[in-house]
Formats: structure tokens, sequence, C-alpha cells
């Protein structure tokens, strides 16, 4: 049972290892880690095409970026992974001819991942802390039918209008994340994030996000963190009986045991800034994106305006509203709806823009003109912004005489 024991503990080291790595290595700062991670990835490539071609007769895995990581590649992958970590154990075994009473590997096992969920937490705390994983709806967004998005960006939108709600996720990922620094505390980080996590699960199953095998791996981590913490959980929570206190041990011969307690707070600095200044860098980075100019707003008008060949204008007569959007500073577009479809123009930067189209503002009565070589147009419009939405219209209302079911967009 023992040697069993010991074989699954490798299997799970080696796995998740090479789950793991290079992650959270910084490897813009060191150029040969960088350069060994290309290396390494090109032989992914390589054992991936032959496993699908030989093992599992596919004729070729694509591996182009896709945001996806449930892609064929990436589960195949993962069966590598597996492959090897059974064989490297297996091996391992047969060498080590004898078990000492407390080996090193549960160690090393209980350290990598717990280290590793510190990081992964913090990351993805700090991005719903900081709002940088879930945006606030476009205006193309909140023009959109609620039937003619996914579920995945149904569910992201739901949650970029709740900034507080995923403040408080994050928080609550932060704080499960640091509780596992410390062995007293593992047994609540290992609760909080089982909860969490557990949540994401659902979410990423039944809106279809396509990070699913990521949040199997995050979970299976955070239960093997807890499983040596299990007869105490369970006792504090579901038998009612008192703990005795608790013994930490560390393996005889353990590496760098002088040094543990420095080494230990050099990680931790370097896993909590890791995951700060990343998310302070993108949310620098969209905010700069985001700044409003002189023309951002929804302008919409009644009457059908397509352009045609290069950006030719032509003006036709409808009933149908229409609407030109003038939002990110960073792609400058204008973007024009029309009987359920979209045809929208990316123009080279924001400057050209501003030039074709000129908005004035009378009384509170918009104009929108613009040219196309000689041709000029002007057109009397209705300018709405994102309150105007009853998505964007949010109320905290402790009483609260009737649900809220508005739909729409009005004018206070």
């Amino acid at each position: 049972m023992e040697k069993l024991k010991a074989f699954f503990t490798r299997v799970a080291l080696v796995y998740f290892i090479l789950y793991i790595f290079p992650v959270p290595l910084p490897l813009s700062h060191w150029p040969l880690l960088q350069e060994c991670s290309l290396v390494l990835g090109n032989i992914y490539d390589i054992t991936v095409q032959l496993s699908g071609i030989f093992v599992f007769d596919m004729e070729s895995v694509a591996k182009h970026s896709t945001g996806s990581s449930d892609r064929p590649y990436d589960l195949l992958l993962l069966f590598n992974f597996l492959c090897l970590a059974l064989l490297v154990a297996g091996v391992w075994g047969i060498l080590k001819k004898r078990e000492p009473k407390l080996p090193l590997e549960p160690a090393f096992l209980g350290i990598v991942l717990r280290y590793y969920l510190v990081y992964a937490m913090l990351l993805y705390g700090f991005k719903k802390l900081l709002l940088v994983q879930f945006l606030e709806p476009s205006f193309l967004d909140l023009l959109s039918t609620m039937g003619s998005v996914s579920p995945m960006k149904l569910n992201w939108t739901s949650m970029g209008i709740a900034p507080g709600y995923s403040r408080v996720i994050g928080l609550v990922e932060i704080i499960g994340a640091l509780l596992l620094l410390k062995r007293k505390t593992i047994g609540a980080g290992v609760l909080i994030l089982l909860f969490v996590m557990v949540q994401v699960l659902a979410i990423n199953l039944f809106y279809d996000v396509p990070v699913k095998q990521h949040t199997f791996h995050l979970i299976a981590m955070v239960v093997l963190v807890g499983v040596p913490y299990a007869s105490r959980i369970k006792k504090a929570l579901f038998s009612n009986q008192s703990l005795e206190a608790l013994q930490l041990h560390t393996a005889a011969g353990f590496p760098f045991q002088k040094w543990h307690k420095s080494v230990k707070i050099i990680a931790v600095i370097l896993l909590v800034s890791n995951g700060l200044m990343l998310n302070i860098k993108k949310k620098k980075a969209q905010i700069a994106n985001q700044a409003h100019h002189s023309i951002y707003g929804l302008y919409e008008f009644k009457g059908k305006a397509l352009p045609a060949e290069g950006l030719a204008y032509v003006v036709v007569e409808s009933s149908t509203y229409v609407y030109f959007i003038f939002e990110d500073k960073s792609v400058a577009y204008c973007t024009y709806v029309f009987d359920g479809s979209t045809l929208r123009i990316d123009a080279p930067n924001f400057e050209v823009v501003s030039k074709d189209f000129e908005i004035s503002e009378i009384r509170g009565r918009h104009s929108v003109r613009w040219s196309s070589g000689e041709q000029a147009f002007e057109l009397d419009v209705r300018r709405i912004s994102k309150q105007n939405f009853a998505l964007m219209q949010k109320e905290f209302n402790l009483v609260q005489e009737a649900p809220n079911f508005k739909n729409g967009y009005s004018f206070k």
C-alpha cells in the first residue's frame, strides 16, 4: 500500500511540474530561460503531433492560438504529460529501493501545488479586484439583442456590469491564496478556494467558457493540498469534535531547511508583486485605450447610411434607426447597425475619424456632419450614453417595491 501511495505521489509530482512549468517564472527577464522554454515548446509540438497521429488516428493537430485551453492540442499535451509522469514514476520507484520513514515527495508536491495556487489565485484575484478580467459592455454590446450573444458573452457581460460582485469574488480568491502561505491556515485556505473554484467550474461548464480543463486542474491541486488536513476539517465541520494542536513536521534532509524562512519570504514577495504588477500594467493599458475623446458616444438617427467602396457614403431612405459608434480610442471606429446586421469600418487611427466626422451640439440637439471626397452629409442625431440603457442603470435598493425587469433604453 505504501509503495502504491508513493508511486501515485510521484506521478502527481511529475505531472503537475510538467503542467505548471515555466509559470510563474519571469521569462521576459531571463532570456536564457525564455530560449529554453521555446525549445521545450517545440518538443511539445512534435510529441503532440506524434501522439495525435499514431495514438488517436488524427491527421494533424492545429496549434493556433484561439484563447481556449480546451483545444485538441491542449488535451493531447495533457495525455503526453500523464504518460511521461507514469514512466518517470515507474523508473523512480525501481531506482529507489527503500522508502524512508518521512519521504520527500509528498512535501515537494505540497510545496509545488501550494505556491502555484498562490500565484494563480492572486493573479485571478487581482484581475477581478482591479476590473481587468470583466469589462464594462461596449456600445455595440448594449445594442446587441440577448438572443444574438453566446452564453459565454452573456456571462462576461453580466460580470462586467456588476463590478462590486467581481471585486468581492477577487477579494475572496486573494484571501484564500494568502491563507495557503502559512501551514496553520492551509485548511481554511483550501475550504475557501474549493468553494470559489467549484463555482468557477460550474460557470465554465454551463456557460461554455473554454478553460474547463484548467479549472479541473486547479480544483485537483486544491484537493491534493487539503488531503493531509482532511481529518481535521472533517472533525471540525462534520463531527463537532475538538481538535488537537497541529504538529508541523519537516522531512529530514529537506533541501534548504536552514534558509526556508528566507526563501519563503522572497517567494511570497515575488508571487504577490508579480500578480499585482501584471494586472496593474493591463489596467493602465485599458485606461489609456478607453480614454474618452471629443466625439465619444453612440449617435442614433433614422435612415440608412452605408459606405460604398472606400469611404464614399450613400444615404438611403428608411424608417429604421441607425447608429454611429465612436468608442475605443485605440481602435477609432464607426459602426453602422441596420436590420440586425453590423457593418464596421476600422479607421487607421483616431485622427482619420476625427477629420471625417464633425459632431456639434446646439441646445441639446446633436448633428453629425461627415465628408468623403467631394461629398458631404449632415444628419440630426440623438446622442445616447451608456447610462441610458436599462442594463447600465444599476441601483442598490435595500427596500424595493418590485423587481426591475426594464429593457431598452430611456432618457430621464
